[in-house]
Order: C-alpha cells, then sequence, then structure tokens
C-alpha cells in the first residue's frame, strides 16, 4: 500500500540515499558478510548505485573490488556504512580502507 516503487539490490548497506536530480545514490556491498549468504572476502565489492528517481530502475552500479586484508566483520552496518555525497559535478563514496572514490553522474 503506499509504494510506488521497489529495487532489488546487489546487497545491503546502511547508509542513507542521497537525491541529486533525478537520481538517487546509494551504496550498498556484496560477496562477503551478507546475512544469509556464504561468501568469501577475496570477493567484498562496495557499489555506488544510481536509481533513477521515478522509475527506481537501476541507472547503473559500480562495483570496486575492497583492498584486502578486510575486517572480518563490521559490526551492525556491515561494509556500505558511508553516505554518499553529490555536487554538479561528481558523485563521492568513502569505501573504507579501499579509498574515497568520485564518480561522475
Amino acid at each position: 500500500k503506499n509504494l510506488v516503487w521497489k529495487t532489488p539490490l546487489p546487497g545491503p548497506g546502511a547508509s542513507s540515499p542521497i537525491v541529486f536530480g533525478d537520481r538517487i545514490y546509494l551504496t550498498s556491498y556484496s560477496g562477503f558478510f551478507v546475512p544469509g549468504e556464504e561468501g568469501k572476502k577475496e570477493n567484498l565489492k562496495r557499489h555506488l548505485l544510481a536509481l533513477d528517481r521515478k522509475s527506481g530502475k537501476v541507472v547503473w552500479d559500480t562495483a570496486v573490488a575492497a583492498k584486502l586484508p578486510e575486517e572480518d566483520r563490521i559490526r551492525d552496518h556491515g561494509f556500505a556504512g558511508s553516505t554518499p555525497a553529490a555536487d554538479a559535478e561528481r558523485i563521492y563514496a568513502f569505501f573504507g580502507k579501499t579509498g574515497a572514490f568520485a564518480f561522475d553522474h
């Protein structure tokens, strides 16, 4: 009821989504420490996704492999806890020890 759209994501995340123009940007992670799935640290990837604000369709999903060694687990929020930020030119995401990244829209 009152749900406009719902979109599956590549994995969980605890960051807040942000809205910039007609897009929603958010982070998630996959490959390791995903609840209900087996995984290996070597498969850990952090994702920055762009969704269409009106339809919820994934416009793009950029996955970045984790710099290893990584923690065995991160309590409470997993590996996608930092909220991205955006300006007119770029979206910025912090992916833990893997680094800070800038993506174009």
